[in-house]
């Protein structure tokens, strides 16, 4: 015995207790006695460029090398199939792409009533903010600057509450992993927040706090200066 280590398990590993003996593949062979026998064979690529490169003016990068040795090694008569990582990984994951699909039918679901509770809050704010509208439009204040005026505000408020949901959900995050970490005695990253999440969330934030500004800016401007100021 060379060493005993704790290898980092899979997904599909977590929460089963099984016991595994790894050796190399000549003391496999000669264990098992079936010396001409394989499950599967992993092929890496050291260099992506080559004749393709050539050929084009550009190198190839790493998924078209990969695509074409997959085309060329399936043409060769040899008795298997072969398949690219991502491809490989898209046919063992159907499971995590169903939840990960209920994952996105969740978060649009929170996104809307969120959207509704901000246009909530705005439609107070924009009631709070009728008398200061009127003065401003009397003393000749142009109504586009009055809707300049909400929509920053709707924007900031919702990114605002952006932020603080990122924050939590930071917070979040790293008391899941901490969690499922010591219960499955593992080192998987159940919860990650990308960047691109943050853009999205902030993008989708502040988009959603200008439609509600809009709506504000328009229930306030259908009043006249003096029925604003209650006369």
């Amino acid at each position: 015995m060379a060493q005993v280590y704790r290898p980092v398990r899979y997904p599909t590993e977590v929460g089963r207790e099984s016991l595994e003996i790894r050796l190399h593949l000549p003391d496999l062979q000669t264990l098992a006695g079936r010396g001409d026998e394989v499950d599967s064979v992993v092929v890496r690529l050291r260099s992506p460029g080559g004749p393709a490169g050539a050929r084009t003016g550009r190198a190839a990068d790493s998924g078209e090398a990969a695509a074409e040795m997959v085309t060329r090694l399936n043409a060769l008569p040899l008795g298997f199939r072969a398949y690219t990582s991502a491809e490989l990984a898209a046919r063992n994951s159907s499971p995590f792409e169903v939840i990960a699909r209920f994952h996105r039918a969740i978060g649009a679901v929170t996104v809307l009533a969120s959207s509704v509770f901000l246009v909530a809050i705005m439609t107070l704010k924009g009631e709070e903010m009728r008398r200061q509208v009127g003065v401003m439009r009397l003393i000749g204040v142009s109504p586009r600057t009055v809707v300049g005026t909400v929509l920053v505000i709707a924007a900031g408020v919702a990114l605002l509450g952006s932020a603080i949901g990122v924050g939590l959900g930071y917070l979040l995050s790293l008391g899941i992993n901490a969690y499922y970490r010591s219960l499955f005695d593992t080192d998987l990253v159940f919860s990650r927040i990308t960047p691109p999440l943050l853009g999205t969330s902030a993008g989708v934030c502040a988009l959603l706090g200008i439609a509600a500004g809009a709506f504000t800016a328009w229930r306030v401007l259908r009043r006249g200066p003096l029925e604003q100021l209650g006369r």
